[in-house]
């Protein structure tokens, strides 16, 4: 298998990002964030496909599309891949579970982070179910999104191994 073109690899990742973007607003897919996922997963396994400007550009782009708090999205864009960058080589010597457990403790700081937010700058309730239900189906449905991924990595290096074992 051979890989693809140096401009479909940069292409790709932000196109789909902004689809996963507008389809996570769409009317009835709203609970699921799979936008975090993909960049959480690219950032740990194969960081020069998704550079820190097109993360910025996606955080941009969610924030323009629907954002309570301007700038939000971006922060956590950001926020998630610098910290998978700083725990990279601890990350690399976990299982699958591991990568997984530290995914839903990540997951669990964001929330916390959006509700000071909403609480201390907007100074009104947090919608917590909304973003209780959007953490909850991320990290349940982390598994088939790893797998996905993986596949996609797999697609666009050309190679015919998996970054990913579970």
């Amino acid at each position: 298998m051979q890989a693809h073109s140096w401009y479909i690899q940069k292409l790709t990742l932000p196109l789909l990002g902004c689809f996963l973007i507008l389809l996570r607003h769409i009317n009835g897919l709203h609970f699921l964030p799979l936008t975090e996922g993909v960049i959480f997963f690219f950032t740990l396994f194969n960081p020069t496909a998704l550079p820190l400007v097109m993360v910025v550009f996606l955080g941009l782009f969610a924030d323009l599309i629907a954002s309570a708090f301007f700038g939000l999205n971006t922060f956590i864009f950001v926020l998630i891949f610098f910290v998978v960058n700083f725990f990279r080589r601890f990350l690399s010597d976990l299982s699958f579970w591991g990568i997984w457990i530290f995914f839903i403790i990540l997951n669990v700081l964001i929330l916390l982070f959006s509700a000071l937010i909403f609480f201390l700058f907007l100074g009104h309730g947090y919608p917590v179910t909304l973003y209780l239900q959007e953490g909850v189906s991320l990290c349940l449905f982390y598994p088939a999104l790893m797998r996905l991924c993986n596949r996609l990595n797999t697609w666009l290096t050309g190679g015919d191994y998996d970054r990913l074992e579970v």
